[in-house]
């Protein structure tokens, strides 16, 4: 998993920044071009290590962090229970000025409206199950798949990291005297963070892999629910490739 976890809150990219809510399945908050998400994004890994506090907050009980680019002044906060880094505000500075950026962190701060709502830690979450979790997933996938072709009629268990609602077992079946392999790729889902993610979450797993590996997208793979030995996957997938005499073909090249 990735340590620190750059992200934005919807208020913040709404009002402050004027930017729609992304997808969080097709674009990162944190891939915004804007230059305090630049900087989000350049000081996640250390925060807060050279950023300076905000004073105004932190006597409140946020300790929130500043940091800047020309005039904007914004304010950081690191949520370590999550491991996700909030760009929490993004205003001017204006010295002097009843709306100078620290007065207004502290104004939204003090209505409420400052920190992560649930919906935020809930887009935080997605994000990194669909840019982090899932390709990590199906790197295993692949590997998975290259390590049943070798040997077949074997299955191969992959261990799916904590976000990820899924385990999956991988066998290579071997067709007699058609020069030719089956592939089944199973999925069997624990927990999950909603129903639609869960569905989709195969998918976007396979399709990952069958890129890499050279292979059909999901949508080309026949699909049952459970199939022969693995009567309790949420969904399995198969299709058939060749392969050699003695050795397998190595995809993707």
């Amino acid at each position: 998993m990735t340590d620190r976890w750059p992200c934005v809150t919807a208020r913040c990219l709404l009002e402050d920044i004027g930017e729609p809510l992304p997808d969080p399945s097709s674009q990162r908050r944190a891939d915004v071009d804007h230059p305090l998400v630049r900087e989000l994004c350049r000081l996640a890994p250390t925060t807060p290590q050279g950023q300076k506090p905000i004073l105004s907050l932190q006597s409140e009980g946020l300790f929130a962090f500043r940091v800047q680019y020309s005039q904007l002044r914004g304010c950081t906060w690191h949520d370590g229970n999550t491991e996700v880094v909030w760009l929490l505000a993004s205003l001017l500075r204006k010295d002097g000025d009843p709306d100078d950026a620290y007065e207004e962190f502290s104004k939204l701060h003090a209505a409420g409206k400052l920190v992560p709502t649930q919906r935020d830690e809930v887009a935080a979450a997605l994000e990194r199950l669909f840019h982090d979790e899932v390709p990590r997933l199906a790197e295993k996938v692949v590997d998975a798949v290259e390590t049943a072709l070798a040997n077949p009629d074997s299955k191969v268990d992959v261990a799916a990291d904590a976000l990820v609602p899924v385990t999956v077992r991988v066998e290579a079946i071997e067709v007699e005297d058609e020069g030719l392999a089956e592939i089944v790729v199973a999925f069997f889902r624990t927990n999950t963070l909603d129903h639609t993610v869960a569905l989709a979450l195969p998918t976007l797993v396979l399709d990952h892999a069958a890129a890499k590996l050279g292979l059909p997208r999901a949508r080309d793979w026949e699909v049952g629910k459970g199939f022969a030995e693995f009567p309790q996957a949420a969904a399995t997938y198969v299709t058939i490739v060749e392969f050699g005499d003695a050795t397998f073909p190595v995809f993707g090249q």
